[in-house]
Formats: C-alpha cells, structure tokens, sequence
C-alpha cells in the first residue's frame, strides 16, 4: 500500500478561507441557498453539502471550478449521470430524450434550491427548442431565477453574490423582456441592466477564466441591443468597448464563447460608427477604426474556416457550457477499483476503518458511507482525504491559483518564471501531503529534462518515484481496470510520452482517451483529454504513427471548438503539418509550400491572439524557413 499521510484540508475550511478572503458573511454566500444556520454547521464540518451546492457556494466567490475532482455518494453520482444525460440531450436537440430525462430529474426528492433551479434552467432550454411562446419561456425562467434569487429588484445592490449560472439566467429575463414588448418597458431600461451587469461582472471576485465564461454573453446580448435597438451613436460608441473587453478577455483567457457573435456585431458597429465619423469630418479617426476591424476580420475568418471544416457551429446555441460538470465519480466504483488495483482483500482495506459488510455495500453502491470512513478508505487507497479537490490540496484560494499559474509556464516554456513559480508554490503548500509532493516533483523533474540537466531515462526514474508515491508501479501497470488521479494520469503520460519506442505507459493514456471517447465523456473529462489527446497525437507522429497523429490531432480540434477552447488549436494543426512533412519527405516539397505556409500563418495567428511570445517566435522561425528566409 503506498504511504499515507492524513490530510487535515476539508470543504468546510476551504469554504471558511474563502469567505474570509473576499470578506464576505455567512448570510451573503447562503441567501437564497440555504439558512444561516444550516451554513454555519457546513463551516464547522457538520454538513457536507451536495455537489451542485457546494459547486453555487464556491462559484459565489468566483472560484474556478474546472479542473477539479469530485466523489459523490451513490444518489448523488445518480443525479450527476442523470444531469449530464440532460445537457448532452440538449446539445443534441434530441427533445424526446431531454424531456424523458427532465422527467425522472423531477422524481428526485428533496432537491434543494441549486437542484430545483438547474431544473428550471434546462426546461427553459427545452423550451426554446420547441418553440414554445415567450410568454410560457418568461414563466420558467422567472421561476428558476427565484429558486436562489427570491428579490430579483436587489440583484446590483452592494453585498449581493451571484454566480455565472444565476447571472446568465438573468441575461435570459433580460432578452425575453426585451421580445416580449410589455409596456411600460423602455430600451434605455435594458442598456441600463445590461451595464449593471456588465459592472457587477467587473468588480465581482471571478477571476478571468470564470469572467470569459459570461462576459462576452452579455456583452453581444448589449451590443445587440445597441445595434439593433438602441440605435443611438453614444450607445454603439459603449457597446463597441465592451465587445473589445469580451473579445480582449477571451483572447487572454484562450477561450471562444460568443466569439464569431462578437466578431460579426463588431463589424457592424464598426461601420455604423465610422459612417458617423466621416459625416463629422473625423476622417482619420474613422480610417483608424477600420484598421482595426481588418486585424479581427483576419481572426474570424480562419476561426469560420475551422468551424466549417470540423462541422461545428459558428455560434453558441445554448448555455449548457455553463452547466457542465467535470471529472465526478462514484465513490464506491472509486474504492473498489482501487483497492483491486492494491492487490488488497476486503478484509485487508476495512481493517481498523469498518465492518466488511459495510465496504461490501460502499463498493456496491448500495449504501451512503460516512464522511469519516470515506477519508479513511481513501487514505489507505492513496487518495486525498477530501471528497472535492484540486491539483494541489491547500485551503488557500491563492495558492491555487499559483498551481494553475505553474501549469502556464509550463506549457509555454517560461523556464525562468517556472522556476521561481516552483519554488514559492512550495513554500505555500503542506508538503506531507502526497499529492502535493507529486506536483513539486513532477513540475521539477520536467522543468530540469527541458532545461537538459538529466536524461529522459533519469526522468522516467524520477517519475516513477513519484507515481508510487500514491500507487505502486507495478499495481497500475498490471492492473485489469484502472482509476488514476489526474496527477497520477499526467506522470504515466510524462513518462510514456517522452520514449521513443511503444510503451505500456502509452497504452494506458490510449485506454484512458478511448473510454472517454467511446462512452461520449469527453465533455467530463475535458482538460484531462485535452492534454492527454495531445500528447498522444506528438508520441505518433514521432515514432512515424502519421494517421493515427492526425486523426488524434482532428479530432482534438473538434472537442476543442465544441468545448469553446482555444489552447491546443495551433499545436494541432501544427502537429498534423509536421506529419505531412515526414510523410512527403522524398517528394517535390515545393509544389506543398502554399499550404505550408497557410498553415503556419493560421498557427501564428492563433499564438498573437493570445499572445503567447514562444509560441510566436517557433512558428515564425518555421515559417521562415519554410519560405526559405
């Protein structure tokens, strides 16, 4: 069994950490949710929250929760199957299964707020697939607004804590109003309540990531109302700076939601207000602003090109985005998996912790364990103790932030910075814990492979070592059926990746990328696959794999435009170039040279909008040379 090392940080006091960090009261995070007393005894570690409810506390905060990992009990892992059935009927406008799956959602009893309210929400959806009436739509969003926003008047008043779901629901109320025609309802009201939105957004305590997610909606919904509406050159002035803020902040945050929306009304305001322009005589303030209109008409043609080539649709059709839930499990199927993985009976895994007939019905989903049992068993399996976690375990807000912050310099190669990042995100964390230990070290060992201080068979040591940190080598490569932290997934992959020959390491990462193709779970797993999948195209087409490389770089283009994700575009269209390159490499290269230099154009142009200056420069150095500069 790997070493275990009790792990002091709970929801409860990570929760706590957070309220006392943006200075926030017990009555701001819950109103709406639950009573105060009931949020007093979450604080204290009385009451573990169900996940969609924990998920609202935290996004009240403007905690990011992509990336981070969650085991349910057996009713709640029911619901989460049962919600992802719900959203991924939606996004396939298949109506018939959506409202069968709305229905058995609706049998669960004793839902809480967050759980009635995402009812709601995806009803809604149904809805305006259907076509039904705006009225019958305004009725249900009304009604999901309420279940957590019971004085929707109060909404922008100082103290008051929304999430990206609950705004957007009002972005919703806001455009049906809007459609409706009721009088009594002026346009100026709905400039109005988009700025204050806008600005709640602004001065909120999201950061970037969670602010990309709603932002730009709000934005182009404005922007639409200024165009279409409004009509009046001071509010096109407005909403042309605010669709450059939504554009800015997707760009630095590499993330396409609304983008060709975005793009499309800039054009148009563009040109309402440079024709203004030229009839003041403002000449040259008119030829400014087409110049930059040419710089994002560059951006959204290659992004049509792309959306048509790999079948996506140019513009968001619904907000399930935000409703997506990643990387959950069941905790029963997550001991027993592990615990076979060990090699260990029954017997051997509840000593000291529980009767085996207890384990029997936690591995057979048939009983909800005791939070104090779960963290034993978990401990003993070499798992953070924690049913809610992220890369690193701390209860500190910012800390994450830094692990995420590593995680960049990482993948655009900023040695210097990633040194430094390294080195005080080890100062911050309780580096008895093993999971932490495996980030330090694994961030370390990478950072002296590409630096070149050790060998690739050096590193492959090194990472084993920490891969048996939480799981014996040996268990994980031998074992029949496997669950692997993200951590322990991103060491096999680390060491797989880097050999030169098939490995079992690869097999693994291919095992991993195929269950959640195949089982369609690409979606709950998404930045797990996304690194993963990448990582496997650049393995094939090292050892000569050319069609397996590209399909795997094709279809990481596609998950990447359906999930609204930027980040592995330019890799991939660069990875299957590279290919074409080896395959060719006996032919007239120079009849291939046009699209050569197409492609890497496309790639340098993906790099400026995010403005990632490594990736800048290699692509242009490829360039040049395939121009021969």
């Amino acid at each position: 069994m790997p070493r275990y090392v009790k792990d002091e940080i709970n929801f409860h006091g990570f929760l706590n950490a957070m309220r006392k960090l943006h200075n926030v009261t017990l009555e701001q995070v819950c109103e709406g949710l639950c009573s105060v007393s009931m949020m007093k005894r979450i604080e204290v570690g009385e009451r573990m929250p169900e996940k969609l409810m924990r998920d609202r506390m935290m996004a009240r905060m403007g905690v990011l929760l992509e990336g981070y990992e969650d085991y349910l009990p057996p009713d709640e892992y029911e619901q989460w199957c049962l919600r992802q059935n719900i959203i991924r009927s939606i996004e396939k406008k298949e109506l018939e299964k959506t409202e069968y799956y709305l229905s058995e959602y609706k049998k669960v009893t004793d839902r809480n707020a967050v759980e009635l309210q995402f009812h709601d929400a995806m009803y809604f959806m149904y809805l305006k697939l259907r076509n039904a009436s705006l009225t019958m739509q305004k009725e249900v969003i009304m009604r999901a607004i309420k279940h957590t926003i019971p004085d929707i008047d109060k909404v922008f008043h100082a103290g008051v804590l929304l999430s990206n779901q609950e705004l957007n629901l009002l972005i919703e109320y806001i455009w049906i109003s809007e459609n409706c025609n009721e009088s009594g309802v002026e346009k100026a009201y709905h400039i109005e309540y988009y700025k204050g939105l806008l600005e709640y957004i602004e001065k909120s305590e999201m950061n970037k990531y969670e602010q990309a997610k709603i932002y730009p909606k709000v934005a182009y919904y404005a922007c639409r109302m200024a165009v279409f509406k409004a009509k009046t050159f001071e509010v096109e002035q407005w909403a042309l700076e605010i669709c450059d803020k939504a554009l800015d902040l997707l760009f630095a945050t590499e993330k396409l939601y609304y983008v060709t929306e975005l793009l499309e009304i800039r054009e148009r305001l563009v040109n309402e207000i440079q024709f203004f322009y030229r009839k003041e005589g403002k000449r040259e303030a008119a030829e400014e602003l087409l110049k930059t209109q040419d710089e994002k008409k560059e951006i959204e043609e290659l992004l049509r090109e792309l959306y048509a080539e790999y079948k996506v649709s140019l513009y968001v059709e619904n907000f399930c985005y935000l409703y997506w839930e990643t990387e959950s499990y069941c905790i029963g199927d997550i001991v027993k998996i592990r615990r076979q993985m060990l090699g260990l009976t029954k017997e051997q895994l509840c000593d000291g912790i529980c009767s085996e007939k207890t384990l029997t019905r936690i591995e057979q989903r048939k009983v909800k364990a005791q939070m104090p049992i779960v963290r034993e068993l978990f401990g003993r399996l070499g798992l953070c103790e924690e049913y809610t976690r992220a890369r690193v375990i701390t209860s500190d807000y910012q800390t994450l932030e830094l692990a995420d912050r590593l995680a960049w310099y990482e993948n655009t190669s900023q040695f210097e910075e990633w040194e430094k990042c390294l080195v005080e995100l080890k100062s911050r964390l309780c580096m008895e814990i093993l999971q932490n230990q495996q980030v330090i070290m694994q961030g370390k060992y990478l950072l002296e492979l590409e630096m070149k201080n050790i060998s690739i068979s050096e590193f492959a040591k090194r990472i084993e070592a920490t891969i048996e940190l939480t799981m014996p080598l040996e268990a994980i490569l031998k074992a029949e059926k496997r669950y692997l932290t993200r951590e322990e997934a991103i060491l096999i992959y680390n060491i797989g990746a880097r050999l030169d020959t098939e490995n079992i390491y690869i097999e693994i990462i291919e095992e991993i990328c195929e269950q959640y193709e195949q089982k369609e779970e690409i979606d709950a797993h998404m930045r797990r696959y996304e690194l993963l999948a990448s990582g496997l195209a650049s393995y094939h087409g090292n050892i000569g794999k050319y069609e397996l490389s590209n399909e795997r770089s094709r279809r990481l283009i596609q998950e990447s435009l359906l999930h609204y994700r930027k980040g592995m575009l330019a890799d991939c269209l660069y990875n299957n170039l590279w290919n074409r390159k080896q395959e060719r490499l006996c032919s007239d290269n120079e009849k291939y040279l046009q699209e050569d230099t197409e492609v890497l154009k496309k790639c340098i142009l993906l790099s400026q909008i995010a403005k990632i200056e490594s990736d800048i420069k290699f692509y242009k150095k490829e360039l040049a040379a395939c121009v021969g500069e």
